[in-house]
């Protein structure tokens, strides 16, 4: 497995030591079971757009590398510009 090092990034609420799902009763994330409906492990990222475009096209490349047929044709972006804490 080739290792890609990304620098100059700051991560921002982690969810990745169990997995969660959202509560719209609580109004937050909560933690769940791994096969509850939306769980999810999550974490985002803050970068420039150059090393945003970086990270993307080298992600791309694995990702086409190792397609499976029932996956997408493409690599999904997502970009985010963070106006408050959340996307």
């Amino acid at each position: 497995m080739e290792q890609y090092i990304i620098k100059n990034v700051e991560a921002l609420w982690p969810k990745i030591n169990t997995t969660y799902h959202f509560d719209s009763k609580a109004g937050r994330s909560v933690t769940c079971d791994a096969t509850a409906d939306g769980a999810e492990y999550s974490i985002q990222f803050r970068m420039d757009n150059a090393t945003a475009k970086d990270l993307y096209f080298a992600m791309s490349e694995v990702y086409q590398a190792n397609r499976k047929d029932k996956w997408a044709e493409k690599l999904e972006f997502k970009r985010c510009v963070q106006k408050s804490n959340h996307c």
